[in-house]
């Protein structure tokens, strides 16, 4: 899963769910249940007993009722199926593991792994430390050595642990070869004892590098679409998974089409607003890969279309603008592309685009048509949503008559 997805999925829910107020320090602490209590006291004993028994299905449907009931908008139960519920539980406990982790002092840390010495069955306890750890996954390889050692206990011990369908799982076998291979083959252990069993099957793809086993990664989805074919998370990222394929085969427009194709059956799929104006961008960008650009027009028009003031408005006018101005240029008309540039970055900015900032693969063809000026302005726009020294750092390079290295921000 790439960096949008990562971050769309937890602001999604987070905003979603009232009761995602938690500090670390409350986290650590009994907290009080009853018929009368908050939303969040009665989120947190449901997470809890959920670790202690991921099958309660009591606990389970009343967590759902408690998501089902914050929710913006109106969904009828005639609309709500097992899978959609499913993936509620997953991703509201998904977003609360993700704020109380990254919220941990080293000293708290500390604290849970004393409690994990004495009682190595606290899922909660293990999910929490695992986000910790992946703060500092790429910088530290002592923590990567004790990430990877809670992320093998779980796979192994309580493969149905919900915090294993998150990307804070992974484990990079470009840095241990030997870990993630160690965690692959727990999983292909699980599968070949529980081939249809769609949770462990569902936590295998969310594992394997897309890079070391793309094709059983593509087998497992496949089969996952056949088990569950209501769900439409499994065509979501076997859609990611063709996309990222575009940028590194000679085929790039059929992996283009295969993903588009994915994206489309997911959009048809979902009945949840929120999840389909998230789907837009992904079909927008398998559209315009694919060289559809009537399509990708107007998916980038529906973008515009979607109120900026809703969540996850202020990323569709960003990547809508941006698209819209890629096709521009397709047609040799820069004025509209410049227009569309300045737009994007009028977007009133959104928590993805405050933490990765903006993508700049459309200011990148009018740097290389010589159009400085514009680009300036936008870098000018985006330092609203975007307080980061890279702004200032592109903008010394094209002052100075250069093209900026964008890195990740071309495209993300």
């Amino acid at each position: 899963m790439n960096r949008w997805s990562i971050v769309s999925s937890i602001t999604l829910l987070a905003f979603c769910l009232g009761a995602l107020q938690v500090s670390a320090g409350e986290s650590l602490d009994e907290r009080p249940t009853g018929t009368n209590g908050s939303a969040e006291e009665a989120f947190e004993s449901l997470a809890k007993q959920l670790r202690r028994d991921p099958f309660d299905k009591e606990a389970r449907n009343q967590l759902i009722e408690l998501v089902r009931g914050s929710l913006p908008g109106e969904i009828s139960v005639e609309e709500v199926d097992e899978s959609l519920e499913a993936r509620w539980v997953a991703a509201a406990l998904g977003a609360r593991d993700w704020r109380i982790g990254t919220n941990l002092t080293a000293e708290e840390a500390e604290s849970l792994e004393a409690r994990l010495d004495r009682d190595p069955q606290e899922l909660e306890t293990r999910t929490h430390l695992i986000i910790y750890y992946r703060r500092a996954y790429y910088r530290h390889g002592e923590v990567r050595r004790v990430h990877h050692r809670h992320v093998l206990w779980l796979i192994r011990n309580a493969p149905q642990a919900f915090v294993l369908a998150q990307p804070d799982v992974r484990i990079d076998p470009h840095f241990d070869v030997s870990s993630y291979d160690a965690g692959k083959d727990a999983w292909l252990s699980h599968i070949v004892r529980e081939p249809t069993n769609v949770t462990f099957l569902g936590h295998a793809t969310n594992y394997l590098s897309r890079h070391h086993d793309r094709d059983l990664a593509v087998e497992y989805f496949q089969k996952l679409q056949s088990l569950d074919p209501r769900n439409p998370t499994w065509p979501t990222d076997l859609g990611r998974l063709y996309l990222l394929e575009t940028n590194r085969e000679e085929a790039g427009a059929t992996k283009a089409m295969q993903a588009l194709e994915q994206f489309q059956r997911a959009y048809e799929l979902s009945g949840w607003e929120l999840e389909q104006a998230n789907l837009l961008q992904y079909l927008g960008k398998a559209a315009w890969k694919a060289e559809r650009y009537d399509d990708a027009r107007t998916y980038a028009t529906q973008m515009l279309d979607y109120p900026a003031t809703e969540l996850f408005g202020g990323d569709q006018l960003h990547h809508g603008n941006l698209l819209l101005g890629m096709i521009a240029l397709i047609e040799n008309d820069t004025e509209q592309a410049k227009d569309h540039l300045l737009e994007a970055g009028r977007t009133p900015g959104s928590p993805v685009l405050a933490s990765y900032g903006p993508r700049m693969d459309l200011a990148l063809q009018l740097l290389r048509r010589g159009e400085r000026q514009v680009v300036l302005e936008s870098f000018e726009l985006c330092s609203k949503f975007w307080h980061r020294d890279e702004l200032n750092d592109w903008a010394a390079v094209v002052i100075a008559g250069g093209i900026p290295d964008f890195g990740s921000n071309i495209d993300y």
